[in-house]
Parts: C-alpha cells; structure tokens; sequence
C-alpha cells in the first residue's frame, strides 16, 4: 500500500495512520528532522491517505484521488515552497504573477520531478524564500469551500524559509483553523520557526534512515547492484535525498575532491589551500559543501577503522589502497579530535556562518593535527602521502 512509497519512518506511518483511524487528526503538523529523509514524501501520502476513496488509513494508489494527489494536481492539496522574486513584484501579486516564462516553465518541470519522486529536491533559481504572497493565497485558499469533497491539504516544504512577513501572515492561518483543512510544515531547521508557529502545530519527529533501509530503496527504485547501493547508502549519511545526489555522479568522482583537498592541507601549501578554499566557496551550494566536509569525515572515520582492525566498518570500501598509505604517513594522528573539528565544522556551515573563515580555520587545525601525526608516523625514507 502507499505507505510503502515513503522509506522507513514506521513510527511517524502509525502516527498518522492512527489519527485517521481514531478521528484525531491535528489541523497542524510539523514534521521536523534531517534533510532527504521523507517529511515532503510522508506529507503527499498522508495526503493521499486522508482523501482515499477506497480505504481508511491507508492510500491505494490506484484511484482518481490517490493518483492526483500523487501527481501534485489535486485541487485539494497544494504544496508551497521556495520561489523567486518578479520585476517589480509586491506583495498583493500573485506568487508567480510577475515571474517570465522560462521561470515558471521551470517551476512546472521541478513539481513534475517531484510528483515522479517525493524525495526530490525542488531547485529553482533565485528562488531563497517562501513570499508572503504563497502565504496569501493559503489565506484565501482555505476561506474558501472545496470544490470536491474530502480534506484540504496544504504542505509547506522547507517551512523555515518564509520571510518574516510571510511568518507573521501564516501564524493568523493557524490560529484560525478551519474545517477539513490539515496543514502540514515540513523543515529541517525547527528551530528557525517561530515558537508561536511551532507551538500551534502537533510535532512529528523524523530519524535518519538506516544504511539498509537506504540500499533496499536503491536496488528496488534504481536497480543498483547490491554492492553499489550499499556502499552509496554509507555515503548518504542517513539521506536518501543525499543518495539521490550520488546517483548524478560516479560515486568515487565525488569523493576525489574533498579527499585531494585534504592532501593539499597536509602539503602545508597556503596559496594553493586559500585558492582551493575561494573556489569551493564560489563553485558550491551550502549543502554541497556540507557533503564536501561529510566525505572528509567519513575519511578520517575510515582511517581509524581500518587502523585498528575493523576493515569490514569501511564506508569507502573501493578506497582501500588509498587510507592504507594515509595512514602509514598519519597514523598517530589523533583521529577523535580530526573528527570533532570537521563535525564542527560542518554545524558552522549549516547555521550559516562565514564559509571562507570556517574552511580556513578547519584547515589550519587539521594541518597542525596532521603535521604532528607525520612526524610520530615518519619513518627512514617514507614518502608523504599526497592524497594518490
């Protein structure tokens, strides 16, 4: 049944499940957690769940309900998200009134990709925040009656991005509930929220995704080699929409640069680091980033692993050959601290700190870290490693 289309989360299915079964369904939900994991997925399938026309509590996919919700075309459900700014747009246009053509063009292909696939994550250019005109025509949206019967479903993707004045708007829309309406806030970032929007909605929790759950979903959407999958699913840190993004690349080409990154940190070669820095900053999205530091991390995780013997924990499985010969330059390297700085890190990026600055000093601590271990490492006529 439709609850298969969403990856794991079954204590968030009984959740919801259960307040349509018992009649408790909350008029607000917020569904918080990591990103790529299924809040937008589970949204579009309680959607479907709650408009069914054949069954209660589940969706059956197959009848003209089910398919367009699924499709994102049912005009009892719409779903909100980031859009870009128009010439000369104000706040009592329409959200795509004063868009140009190739804009919503793209807006269309982008909720076609993510009918094909809730895990999708909707890009649009220039596209920073959810305006206060989308929060508008929520208002309007919900004074008026339904055109089929059924519940009213609103998802607001990535909630957290609404401008301040699209906050304060949304907050009136909840607390003026009305009847047959769920709205649903799906965000990674709960804390960015207003508490008196956090407070009116009943909060749902999800958890990152096992690294099997991950590989099952690849091999049976994807038909990815078990091997591939399972070595994918270690990279994707409990994300299939991360997963997703190691499928539009070979997997080993996405690693190379975070990896021959951290061979130039260990050169001591400042130009070159300050160089590398200023392009990954230019070239890079912040999540993109956020990968780049995930693959460092999961390197020095890697070595550590294979130093003391538990090969079979590796997450770079094909990359054997290569830790070998970092670690017979860097063994002594304090891994637990070389881990704490790039997951500090990596929290920097994500609130959104200075970017430049943060590589910078995480390149400067590493270094010194990775300095001292070369020279408790080194040995007569040992080569240091160069990231090859």
């Amino acid at each position: 049944m439709a609850w298969s289309n969403v990856i794991g989360q079954d204590r968030v299915k009984q959740i919801l499940r259960n307040a349509i079964l018992n009649g408790k369904v909350a008029h607000a939900y917020l569904f918080y957690g990591p990103e790529g994991v299924g809040k937008d997925a589970m949204a579009i399938e309680f959607a479907k769940a709650l408009n069914c026309e054949r069954n209660k509590g589940e969706a059956c996919d197959e009848c003209k309900t089910c398919r367009g919700i699924g499709e994102l075309s049912h005009p009892n459900v719409k779903l909100i998200f980031k859009l870009p700014l128009g010439k000369n747009e104000t706040k009592d246009d329409s959200p795509i009134e004063k868009l140009d053509e190739s804009e919503i063009k793209l807006i269309q292909e982008q909720v076609r990709l993510k009918a094909q696939n809730p895990y999708h994550k909707i890009t649009i250019p220039r596209a920073n925040s959810i305006k206060i005109n989308s929060i508008r025509e929520i208002k309007m949206e919900v004074s008026h009656s339904l055109l089929i019967p059924g519940w009213r479903v609103i998802i607001v993707s990535e909630a957290d991005a609404m401008t301040e004045q699209a906050a304060n708007a949304f907050l009136k829309t909840l607390e003026e509930p009305s009847p047959k309406t769920v709205i649903i806030l799906t965000t990674a970032n709960k804390d960015k929220l207003l508490p008196t929007i956090i407070s009116r909605c009943q909060l749902v929790r999800f958890s990152y995704l096992s690294d099997d759950e991950i590989a099952n979903a690849l091999i049976e959407r994807y038909e990815l080699t078990p091997a591939r999958a399972r070595l994918i699913a270690r990279l994707a840190n409990g994300s299939f929409g991360k997963a997703i993004e190691l499928l539009d690349v070979t997997v080993k080409d996405k690693r190379i640069k975070p990896i021959d990154f951290l061979a130039t940190i260990a050169s001591g070669k400042i130009v070159k680091m300050l160089i590398e820095i200023e392009k990954i900053v230019t070239d890079y999205e912040r999540s993109e980033i956020e990968n780049f530091l995930h693959i460092i991390l999961t390197w020095f995780r890697d070595a550590l692993m294979l130093k003391i013997g538990l090969e079979d924990k590796i997450i770079n499985v094909d990359m054997v050959e290569r830790l070998r010969k970092f670690i017979a330059s860097y063994g002594e390297i304090d891994y637990q601290k070389a881990i704490a700085l790039v997951e500090r890190a990596i929290s920097q990026v994500e609130k959104n700190l200075q970017l430049n600055l943060i590589l910078i000093n995480l390149s400067i601590d590493l270094f010194d870290l990775m300095s001292e271990a070369y020279v408790k490492t080194k040995q007569t006529g040992k080569v240091q490693w160069t990231g090859k």
